[in-house]
């Protein structure tokens, strides 16, 4: 690796295992003594920071004038070569194979499966208090599970779209 592959703002590789021993004792600390307790407070914090976080990353893209907001977006989608289109997740609801209704309504399905039998959030939902809140809990994160497809994947596709004629090896 030269100079010329670390980027402004990148850990100086000496100090990169002390960084990783520091959070790891850190973590571990809060983990151990905190209990299950820690886990949960700190599963929450990180879901509303990611939640929002992603939504604000999605009106400041959706609100670039590149972009021109969802409908820009669907005309950038529709200017692309047939094979080369990237919004068939979000057709109109009339569409004859694949509406976004069908799609949201699938993806209710997947996901509330997800969310009610991965052992990682069977495990948080054990530790409710009562069957109503746990069973409160998994319908709680399945539906703010659904809102990622909206945003994160639109963003993608905007980024896509703003940036297909650049170089794609940039960040290899």
């Amino acid at each position: 690796m030269n100079n010329q592959d670390i980027a402004p703002g990148d850990v100086d590789p000496q100090y990169y295992m002390l960084g990783i021993i520091i959070m790891a004792l850190v973590t571990g600390g809060y983990v151990i003594f905190g209990g299950l307790r820690a886990v949960i407070v700190t599963d929450v914090i990180q879901s509303v920071l990611m939640l929002v976080g992603g939504l604000t990353v999605a009106f400041i893209v959706f609100g670039l004038p590149e972009v021109g907001g969802w409908s820009g977006m669907r005309a950038m989608d529709a200017a692309a070569a047939a094979d080369a289109q990237k919004m068939h997740l979000y057709e109109p609801s009339d569409h004859p194979s694949l509406p976004w209704t069908g799609m949201l309504s699938g993806l209710m399905v997947l996901h509330f499966f997800y969310w009610g039998t991965n052992q990682f959030i069977v495990q948080r939902a054990l530790s409710a208090r009562t069957d109503k809140e746990a069973r409160i809990g998994i319908i709680t994160a399945g539906f703010f599970k659904l809102l990622i497809p909206f945003f994160s994947i639109g963003v993608g596709i905007a980024a896509y779209y703003l940036f297909k004629k650049q170089d794609m090896n940039v960040a290899s």
